[in-house]
């Protein structure tokens, strides 16, 4: 409504109007301008923030202290955290556009956080000693690493590329110290970077997997060696 823009318009000026371009952005900023709302996003936001921080410290108390606690019991922190992204990216596929890739991105999202829980259970499965294989713990990160790699040629469109390089050009005209953020990133530049950062990744997935289920008989040095090369 006008009511919102004139909001909008004063946060942001003139040139954040551009924000109503994008109906997802544009709600999403509209949603944060009310005081009571803007304090349930933060709030929700904080308590998967301490979700997070908690999984590790329960992890180093178990493993450190040799507690008797069940896996389950320990990785629930995590399991809140990925269930709440889980939704969230969910719910934020149905307001996507099919036609621009919006949809198959969002999607694509929502598919890596399933796999991220699914191998979340099945880890805990393993480690309470059930007859599993390890091979179908880490099924999971494969398939997620499938999505990752479908998921690619939708991430490196045009029209991708156009809109994060105008995001980035907003947040630098309006908050000058943050100037760095003007991206000066060619296309091919863009593109070469999402290709190699995508395709190292699924490489080093694949090969540490490979190394945990013994179908691989190599140093873990050759294992890593994605990484090195990456960085």
């Amino acid at each position: 409504g006008d009511a919102d823009k004139r909001r909008l318009y004063d946060l942001y000026g003139e040139e954040g109007l551009k924000i109503l371009d994008n109906e997802m952005m544009a709600g999403f900023h509209s949603f944060l301008l009310e005081p009571f709302q803007a304090l349930c996003f933060a709030s929700c936001f904080g308590l998967i923030v301490m979700f997070f921080l908690m999984f590790p410290i329960l992890v180093a108390i178990k493993v450190d202290y040799h507690k008797h606690w069940n896996w389950f019991v320990v990785c629930i922190p995590a399991f809140v955290a990925e269930a709440f992204t889980l939704c969230v990216t969910y719910i934020g596929c149905q307001n996507r556009d099919a036609t621009t890739g919006e949809r198959a991105c969002s999607i694509a999202a929502t598919l890596r956080a399933a796999c991220i829980m699914a191998f979340t259970v099945l880890m805990c499965f393993k480690l309470q000693e059930y007859d599993l294989e390890t091979w179908v713990v880490c099924m999971p990160l494969l398939i997620m690493e499938v999505v990752v790699l479908f998921h690619l040629p939708f991430k490196v469109t045009r029209e991708s590329y156009v809109q994060i390089k105008a995001d980035r050009d907003l947040e630098a005209q309006q908050h000058p110290e943050l100037s760095f953020l003007e991206d000066q990133e060619t296309y091919a530049e863009y593109v070469t970077k999402n290709v190699v950062g995508t395709l190292w990744h699924v490489l080093l997935v694949l090969l540490g997997t490979l190394k945990v289920t013994a179908l691989l008989n190599v140093h873990w040095v050759i294992i890593f060696t994605p990484v090195w090369a990456y960085l």
